[in-house]
Parts: structure tokens; C-alpha cells; sequence
């Protein structure tokens, strides 16, 4: 299932725009002191994809609907390149500045000398780039320039999130590029000292190298960590998926993955990456191994997804689908049966078991109007699912907000980061998943402050004489590290003796290495 042209985009900015004036064609069409008026016609031409949209149409739209620069098109670009992964330049061909050369260098030499580099300035060098196949760097500058902008990935969300990873993605495509990606990749992925893995195993996605399939294979057979496992995972079910690897590497990475699905002392969401894996096998196949894990009520999920149906049988799948068309429906203008992209967008979200798949709608959703009614949906589901103990549900639930979490009541989140509210196991690992969310959400003034009692929790585990998880200590960190809060992070010194004091210790340094001008919701 794959979307449309992304110049519906055009018509989902209007139409939800939120100054009403702008949601009416005709008017639309008028412009402002600062765009030219067009045609009616030439708007629907436009939205219809009749007329391929320039950059100059998309920041018309940009303007008007008063979204920052870049916004909109990044957009264009996640559609692209989610039909198109290994692709240097971007969708729609950024103007030039009149010297090229010296603006990419002068970005550059920001980038590789630590200054401040925005995500519309990532958006910038990156295509340059992708418009030079032979651009000349140093091979030790190409690794500082991907490892400065997968620092940002990893701390940054919403609009500066997407726009540097479109750009990582742009230069992992790089023909000079993609071996030094594969070199970091592999360096991050067997760094047991790491907080954030994802990032770097997402790009071997859009790299077109052939040490990536080995790459996934090695840090599978032998991880650092369950973090690490889970990313190479995900990377690894897309690339077989897409048949983007050689047979007998494909036939290796199945293998292990069914080994690790059938292991219960994985955690849930990395045997979930595993079962995503087996969907490259026949369907008879699947249809056995599926049988195998039904036998464990714990493990219908896995079953489900191995089967073909997604993370739930068909008809849970589909009631959840229309729980969350309903209750997003009650927060936007206009019938959603009028945008059947977004509720395909919704299907991805609900019914797909592919991490890439749901990742790349989440992103989108991030970017559209449509995201916050989204979140606070996905907020009701996550009540309901703690209220029944339903653990997959929370599970699932929380897989979304990590991306969509509004800014504001987010209490049982944080009950859940803090370990407040009792659900029925997995007890830490759904902690640390609220933490994700927590600290992906954006910043506003809250009565009971979630970053206070997140520094309580930490401070009291330093008292508890029973071992503490250290992905949640980790994920404690996360929080506090993006929302900014490097006061506490300074202050939360743990004391000598304390068991899990090291693990505190190297996540707050890393938190307090990381560049403000990217980070959390204030990223730019």
C-alpha cells in the first residue's frame, strides 16, 4: 500500500490551514501582500497533481498558511523518499544560491568546526550536495559530517527532527558518502555506551553499499544491548523486505530473527521487530510458525503479525482503526472520508506491523495539521488499554505517542515513566517507552511538572536496595536531556556505591554534551 503523489499535501495544508480565510480556494488563490495571486484553477491544477508542484509553489503554500520555511516540503520529501530510499537529492529541487560552492563550503566548515547548524540549513547543505555526485571532501570529514548530523537526529523532534534526517538520508545516498555511513553505523551499533541507536540504522536504508546486509547480521548475532538489537531489526526487515539484499544474507537474518522471536526473554518491542522480519517468507511458512506462537496467549501478537495481520487479528485491527478515525474525526474540520491519504496515514498507524512503514507515517504526521488530534487520540487509547491492562494495547499505544504525544496532559505518561501506575508486567519496559514519549513531547508549563518528577525518581531508585533497570535509568536521562533540563542533570550526581550510579553517570554526561540549539521541541 503506498500514497499518492504527495501533492494532496498541498490540498491538506489548505484545507486545515489555521487561519480559516486560507481554507477556501478562491480566496486562497488571492494571495497576500507578500505571494502573487493565481488562478482558482491553477490551485486545483496544483492540488490535483495535474501541475507538478516547484519549491516555489510549496513555500507559497508555506507562506500563507504561516509555516516555517522548509516545512511543507519536507513533507514532499518524506513521500518521495518513501517510494524512492536511496536518493541523494531531494524531491523538489531546492533554488541554488548564485556561489554554490561557497555557501557549501561555508556550511560545511560550520558543521565540521561545531558551530550551530539549523534543520533548514541541514535541508540546504544536504541538497547542494546531492546536485554534486563528485563533490570532494576528505573521507575523516565526510564521518564528521554524518556523526554531527546523527547528533542531532538523536536529540531533535518534530520539523527539526525531519528535516535533519531527510538530509542524513540525502548523504547516506551519496555515492562518496554511503561507505563512511556504513563505518559510523557500525561504530554506534556496537557502542555499548550509546543512548540512541535508531538514527544511525535507519540510514543503512538509504545507503547503496554492500557492507550494510553484513553489517545487520554481525550486530544481530552478537548486540550490545537490546536497544541496539531492536535498530539493527528494524533496518533489517525493510532492506529484506524490499529484496535489497543478497539471498543468502536474507536467509541468515531470517534465521536469526525467528531465534529471537521465540525467545521470551527478549523484550516485547525488539521479538515485535523480529516477527516483522519473518514477513519475507512464504505465506505457508509464516502460517506455521504462526501457529507455533499462539500457543502462548502472551504471544498472539507475534502470531498476528507473523500471519500477515498486522500487530492484531483483523478485527481488532479494524476496531481500533475506527476508535481512532472516530475520535480524530471529533477534532478537525471537514469529513475525513474527504482525505482518504490521511486515513490511509491512520491504517499504517494501526493495522501495519513494519516499524519503517509506521515510522514513516508517524513522521508525516508530525508535519500535518492532523498530528496533535492524532496524539490526543492515541492518549484516550492508552487510558482505556491501562484501565483493562490490556499490555499489548499500551505497548502499541506508546509506540505512537513517542512520535505524536501533545504538550499537555500527559500525567498518566508520566505516571507510567515513573512506575506510579501498576499494569500487569513489563512493568520497566513500559516505563521506558512513557520516557520516549515524555521526553519527545513539546515543552509547555504543566500544574504537576513531569521533569521534577522524574529527578524524585531517580533520586529515590538511588535509595531502593533492588537493582534498577538501566534502559530505564537511561531513559530517565532522555527526558530530562530533552527537554532541556540541564540544571537537574548537573544537580542528579549519584553517590558512591550506588549500583546503577555509572550507567546515570554516562547518560547525563551524554545528555549534557549534546548541542541546545537541536534539542526537543526547541530544536530548530
Amino acid at each position: 500500500m503506498k500514497l499518492a503523489e504527495p501533492s494532496w499535501l498541498l490540498r491538506a495544508t489548505r484545507v486545515n490551514a489555521t487561519d480559516s480565510r486560507w481554507r477556501t480556494a478562491s480566496v486562497f488563490a488571492q494571495g497576500t501582500d507578500d505571494v502573487p495571486a493565481v488562478n482558482r484553477s491553477q490551485v486545483t491544477r496544483w492540488e490535483r497533481g495535474e501541475i507538478a508542484p516547484t519549491y516555489a509553489v510549496v513555500r507559497r503554500y508555506e507562506i500563507i498558511c504561516g509555516l516555517p520555511e522548509g516545512h511543507l516540503a519536507t513533507a514532499f520529501d518524506l513521500v518521495h523518499r518513501h517510494a524512492h530510499p536511496v536518493a541523494a537529492a531531494p524531491a523538489l529541487r531546492r533554488p541554488m544560491p548564485q556561489d554554490p560552492g561557497a555557501v557549501a563550503d561555508h556550511l560545511v566548515g560550520r558543521a565540521l568546526d561545531g558551530g550551530p547548524v539549523t534543520g533548514l540549513e541541514w535541508d540546504q547543505l544536504s541538497a547542494m550536495l546531492g546536485e554534486t555526485p563528485m563533490a570532494f571532501m576528505l573521507g575523516r570529514d565526510w564521518q564528521q559530517l554524518v556523526r554531527r548530523g546523527l547528533r542531532e537526529m538523536d536529540v531533535s523532534v518534530r520539523l527539526g527532527y525531519c528535516q535533519r534526517s531527510e538530509a542524513m538520508s540525502r548523504i547516506a545516498g551519496h555515492p562518496r558518502a554511503s561507505g563512511h555511513v556504513v563505518d559510523l553505523t557500525r561504530a554506534i551499533l556496537n557502542d555499548p555506551d550509546a543512548q540512541v541507536y535508531s538514527e544511525a540504522a535507519s540510514l543503512l536504508r538509504y545507503v547503496d553499499h554492500p557492507d550494510a546486509h553484513r553489517l545487520l547480521y554481525d550486530v544481530i548475532a552478537d548486540p550490545v544491548g537490546p536497544h541496539a538489537l531492536r535498530a539493527a531489526l528494524y533496518a533489517a526487515a525493510t532492506m529484506v523486505r524490499d529484496r535489497r539484499t543478497p539471498h543468502p544474507v536474507a536467509v541468515d537474518l531470517v534465521r536469526q530473527a525467528l531465534d529471537i522471536a521465540r525467545d521470551v526473554e527478549h523484550p516485547y518491542r525488539v521479538r515485535r521487530s523480529a516477527a516483522d522480519v519473518l514477513l519475507a517468507l512464504r505465506p505457508a511458512t509464516r502460517t506455521s510458525i504462526a501457529e507455533e506462537f499462539r500457543r502462548r496467549p502472551e504471544d498472539l501478537a507475534l502470531a498476528s503479525i507473523i500471519s500477515g495481520d498486522g500487530p492484531r487479528p483483523r478485527s481488532q485491527g479494524r476496531a481500533l482503526r475506527g476508535r481512532i478515525v472516530e475520535q480524530v474525526q471529533d477534532q478537525v474540520d471537514g469529513s475525513l472520508h474527504d482525505q482518504p491519504q490521511l486515513l490511509r496515514l491512520l491504517t499504517y498507524i494501526t493495522v501495519e506491523s513494519n516499524d519503517e512503514l509506521r515510522s514513516f507515517a508517524l513522521n508525516l504526521l508530525m508535519l500535518l495539521p492532523f498530528g496533535p488530534a492524532v496524539g490526543h487520540a492515541y492518549l484516550t487509547e492508552l487510558r482505556s488499554c491501562v484501565e483493562h491492562g490490556d499490555m499489548f494495547g499500551i505497548h502499541e499505544a506508546l509506540g505512537v505517542l513517542i512520535a505524536l504525544a501533545p504538550g499537555e496532559d500527559l500525567s498518566l505518561v508520566t505516571d507510567l515513566a515513573v512506575r506510579a501506575v501498576p499494569v500487569p508486567a513489563d512493568v520497566d519496559q513500559v516505563a521506558v517507552e512513557a520516557c520516549w514519549a515524555l521526553g519527545n513531547a513539546p515543552v509547555v508549563t504543566l500544574s504537576a511538572d513531569p521533569d521534577d518528577r522524574i529527578a524524585e525518581a531517580v533520586r529515590q531508585s538511588w535509595q531502593q536496595k533492588t537493582a534498577i533497570c538501566p534502559d530505564l535509568v537511561g531513559a530517565w536521562a532522555y527526558v530530562l536531556g530533552m527537554r532541556g533540563r540541564r540544571d537537574l542533570l548537573e544537580s542528579l550526581v549519584p553517590p558512591a556505591g550506588v549500583a546503577t550510579g555509572a550507567v546515570w553517570d554516562n547518560a547525563r554526561r551524554w545528555w549534557l554534551d549534546a548541542p541546545a540549539h537541536a534539542l526537543g521541541s526547541r530544536s530548530c
